[in-house]
This record gives C-alpha cells, sequence and structure tokens, in this order.
C-alpha cells in the first residue's frame, strides 16, 4: 500500500494482491509445474471459494513476473484479465 498508493491499494484485484502476497511469502517453496498441472485439471486447490488457498492468484503473478518478466510496478499499475491469464499459462505450458 505504501508502494503504490491507499487509494490504488484497495482497487488492485484480489488475485494481484492476494497473489504477490503468496508469492513473495512462499518464495522458493512453490512449483509453478506443479500449480500449472493443477489448473490444467482444474483441481479443487485452484478454486479459493472451495479451498481458501490462494494457489491460482499465486500462479498468475508467478506467472507474470517469472515468465513474462514484467515489473512488479506493471503488475499493480495493468488491469490484467485473469481468465486470459489462465488460458496463457495453459498455452505456455504446452510450449515447455
Amino acid at each position: 500500500a505504501h508502494y503504490i498508493g491507499a487509494i490504488r491499494y484497495v482497487r488492485l484485484p484480489d488475485w494481484v494482491d492476494e497473489g504477490y502476497c503468496d508469492y513473495v511469502a512462499k518464495g522458493t517453496d512453490f512449483s509453478y509445474d506443479k500449480a500449472v498441472a493443477a489448473l490444467k485439471h482444474d483441481e479443487p486447490e485452484m478454486h479459493y471459494e472451495r479451498s481458501g488457498l490462494y494457489l491460482r492468484y499465486h500462479l498468475r503473478v508467478a506467472h507474470l513476473l517469472d515468465h513474462r518478466e514484467i515489473s512488479v510496478a506493471r503488475l499493480f499499475s495493468t488491469q490484467f484479465d485473469p481468465l486470459e491469464i489462465d488460458k496463457e499459462i495453459i498455452e505456455y505450458a504446452g510450449r515447455r
């Protein structure tokens, strides 16, 4: 909130806010490939509403920061379509 300002912070989509927090907190305890597999198979842990986990949010953020190589500033300032990111993640995984 300090970095982007209070008003922008409260307007962040939950997937950006919670996904970034998970990204920072879990560090190397996150497996991108396992999360992609869970997304592909629509596993329950990929749905916050069912599991209480932010794994899908974390995956989106990790994809944008680590694979698309966008900056944190851009993550916080750009309105990304989360469903398009999910689609992109699956397509990206198919090319690897």
